[in-house]
């Protein structure tokens, strides 16, 4: 797949505003499941950058590694391929700290690469808007425990309206209190 030079300048912006250090930022490991049209399970794991913006509101990026596996072969002779779906999230997330727990709400827009095991198929690449919900627990003065889903709308070939259903759980972290 080549990447454009748009591309590379879009994603070299978006690092230079998360990189500014005027506000505290945290980092979120996650792991959990992905629904890519409701016809393929994948298991999830991620990491994100979160920067606050101002009080209630932080901007996200995030890269999830997602990988299924199928046995092509027999009983007999087994031949596991495996199937990976890799999306980057980039967005905003409103948190809601005057409630307990934590309440977030984000949306954003994730670009995602699909890439099956079969050599004459060269995988897909998927681009669409998204929007999550989730709730974040304080269990320590610097680590938070969240659970969030995330729903994608995923335009692309051959269908070209593709959906997927995120839900995942993890930890939130920062080196600074907030």
């Amino acid at each position: 797949m080549k990447i454009n030079k748009t591309t590379v300048i879009f994603l070299l912006l978006i690092i230079a505003v998360f990189s500014a250090e005027s506000q505290p930022s945290s980092f979120s490991a996650n792991i959990g499941m992905d629904f890519f049209n409701y016809e393929e399970n994948y298991l999830d794991t991620g990491f994100s950058y979160n920067h606050l913006i101002t009080a209630g509101l932080e901007a996200s990026i995030g890269f999830d590694f997602a990988l299924r596996t199928e046995n092509a072969g027999t009983d007999a002779v087994p031949n596991v391929v495996p199937y990976f779906f890799i999306p980057l999230n980039i967005g905003l997330n409103f948190i809601f700290d005057s409630f307990y727990p934590t309440m977030l709400f984000g949306f954003g827009i994730a670009p995602v690469i699909r890439i099956p095991p079969d050599s004459t198929d060269t995988g897909r690449f998927y681009m669409g808007p998204y929007i999550k919900a989730g709730v974040r627990v304080k269990v320590q003065r610097l680590l938070n425990w969240f659970i969030e889903v995330q729903q994608d709308l995923l335009i692309g070939k051959p269908n070209w309206i593709n959906t997927t259903t995120r839900a995942y759980t993890g930890i939130n972290f920062s080196f600074s209190e907030k």
